[in-house]
Formats: C-alpha cells, structure tokens, sequence
C-alpha cells in the first residue's frame, strides 16, 4: 500500500515537472504526439549554461520583466539591474510624451534584459526588432530620441548601442531566432478575406497553403517548429486554426505561416494583394471667398496619406453655376490646398466642390460649397 502510494506521488511530481519546464518556454501544448520537431529540444543543461533564471525584484521594468530566463549570466542581470535603476531617475526629468513613456520604458527593459530564446537547437538571445527601434526612433519617440542622444555625450547614462536601430534585428516573418515587437506598427490593418492591403495585418481569410504548396502549421502548436510569434486572433480566442497572417506586421510582403514541413520553417502564403484603391477621404474644411467680380479663392485641409500606399497624385476642382448642369474643371498639383476659380461671370453664386485623385481614379467630393462674385467695379 506505501509502495503504491509513493509510486502515484512521485507520477504526480514527474507530471507537474514536465508541466512546469514546458510553461517556461511556451504556452501551447502539442497533442500530436506523432509529430517530429524540426530542431532538437534544447536541454536543461544546455539552458542552464546559457541562460539564467531572473525574477525581476525592482520597480521600473515591473509588469514587462517579472520572473523568466534571461540570456546570460549574473553579470548580465547586474548590469541590467543597476541600467535600468539608473534610467529610473532621469526617466522623469526628461520631458517625454505620455504616448512615449510606455514604449521607451519597454524598449529599455527588454533591451537590458532579454529573454532566453529555445525555438532551435541551442539558446539565443531574442532581441527586439528593428523596425520597433525605427517607430520609436522615428514616430513615437522622435523628439526623446534626440534629447537622449544629446545627453548620452555628455553624461553616459544609456548604453549607446540601445538607441542605434541599425543594430537590432529586422523580423522577417518566422526567420528564427524571432524578434520581439512591442505592438503591431503603423500601416494599414483593413480586415480583409479574399486578398491583404499593404503587408496583410489585416487579412482574416481561410487560406491555409503556402506559396509552394506546402500545408501551414496551426498557430497553437509547436511542432513541427517552435516559435514566440502568435497572430492577436489566435491569442484572443477568436480563432484557433492555421490560416495565413501576418502577426506584428512582423514580414515585409504579405500574409505568412509556419509550414508542416520540418525542412521548411516558414514560407510567405498563397494569397493573392488587393488591388490599389482611389483616395478613401474626402478633402475637409472646404472655405471660400470672392477676390474680384471674376474670381473666387478658395482652400481646404489637406488629405492624410494613404494607408494604402497609393500616392496622392493631386485635387480635382469641380465649379459650376449655381443652377447650371454643366461642371467646369481643373486640376491641382498635391503639395497646394488652395486655388483661384478665375473667368467666372459677375455677381453670380457658384458650386465648388473638391476631391483628391490617384493613378486609379477619383476620391470622394468634399462638402459642396457656394460663393457669390462680387459686383463688377468700373
């Protein structure tokens, strides 16, 4: 009886065991137990010698680092730790943006103290992308990234190599090891189903097949091949499948997904590109005055680029007598937002409206907006 009930206490332990050591690296569980990885498992040992585990006891990197394996050694998260302490005081003398704090705070945390990467043969470490450098750098950031390099000259507070984008990583799609993304960047996340606008963020569609025919893997499993990189439906709960995405905008030229094939990581899908759109907005803020008897002047606010990538090419002026049927036109370079309706008839209303247009067409009209002439001065 003791024999059999140390027998099921130590069955327990190797199960919790097995549990727990699987959660440290991923959060899905494969039931497939046919499959074949891609890569060797790496081992405890193997892991052990490149990584150590952290529990992150500070303030500053509180809800971004909390307990995980971090690629190095104790002099690694010592140095982490007194970076990030030191960042910590000047965190508020900089003048930062609220839209900034947030990201720069992450970037700093996970760049100082990156997780341990186990998706091949042997730990790596998984270091951020580049292009979350470049939006922070460039967007989000703009007017802090040039206050930090300024002070770095002078007083070396920040790791110079931190706020030099050209030394991150560039995602490319499943290419390991993978870089992390702090959120999907800018561009155009349009849902679509038949075809993807932009690079495919927003593509929901059903097509599970590469661009060579091989069958995708499902985004909740790790086998054949281990990853981080998991689309937000997927994690949301809304979508449990493999169908082609393109999770953190994280490859340059569509929808992807990890195959079935364990010679072949990952492979861009066989979904076709939308085709380009006319201008999406109508041109606002629409005003206008007489200047003579013969003219009128008129302004509006300028169209927002696209998100679809389609340049701007110019705006459409469209007058007409107020009453009359017949439009007369002109066109207008895209870098003015004003114009002068000229040869017009005296003390006479007119219809003005405007609208942007591309290589494809037209765009929507703005609001119709009428003028009087003024009389004629002899």
């Amino acid at each position: 009886m003791e024999t059999t009930r140390v027998i099921c206490i130590l069955v327990i332990a190797c199960i919790n065991l097995a549990y727990c050591a699987s959660a440290n690296n991923f959060t899905q569980v494969d039931t497939n137990l046919s499959c074949v990885q891609a890569e060797t498992a790496v081992n405890a040992s193997a892991k052990n010698a490149a990584c150590i585990f952290y529990s992150y006891r500070g303030s500053f990197c509180r809800g971004i680092i909390t307990s995980l394996y971090v690629f190095g050694d104790k002099d690694t998260v010592a140095y982490g730790e007194k970076e990030t302490s030191t960042f910590q005081s000047y965190f508020d003398i900089f003048d930062m943006e609220v839209t900034c704090r947030p990201i720069m705070r992450d970037l700093y945390c996970r760049y100082h103290f990156p997780p341990c990467e186990t998706s091949l043969d042997k730990p790596r470490a998984r270091k951020l992308c580049r292009s979350t450098c470049e939006h922070i750098d460039q967007n989000m950031c703009k007017k802090e990234m040039a206050l930090i390099r300024k002070a770095s000259q002078s007083t070396p507070i920040f790791d110079h190599d931190m706020i030099n984008c050209t030394l991150y990583d560039i995602a490319n799609g499943g290419d390991a090891p993978e870089c992390y993304q702090y959120y999907p960047l800018q561009g155009d996340d349009t849902r679509s189903t038949d075809c993807y606008y932009d690079i495919g963020v927003g593509y929901r569609g059903n097509v599970n097949i590469t661009q060579s025919g091989r069958t995708c893997q499902s985004w909740s499993s790790q086998c054949p091949h281990r990853h981080w990189r998991t689309p937000k439906d997927v994690v949301d709960g809304q979508n449990d499948s493999n169908m082609c995405r393109n999770p953190d905008s994280s490859a340059p030229d569509g929808p992807w997904c990890y195959t079935t094939d364990p010679d072949v990581r990952w492979e861009y899908c066989n979904v076709s590109r939308c085709p380009p759109r006319v201008p999406e907005e109508a041109p606002a803020f629409l005003t206008g005055h007489p200047l003579n008897s013969t003219a009128i002047h008129i302004s509006w606010q300028s169209l927002p680029p696209s998100r679809y990538k389609e340049q701007l090419l110019g705006y459409r002026v469209k007058y007409r007598r107020l009453g009359s049927q017949l439009y007369k036109e002109e066109n207008i370079a895209s870098n003015f937002t004003e114009a002068v309706v000229i040869e017009l008839d005296t003390q006479t209303r007119y219809e003005i409206e405007v609208n942007g247009f591309n290589e494809i067409g037209h765009g929507p009209t703005s609001n119709i907006l009428v003028v009087k002439t003024c009389h004629s001065v002899k």
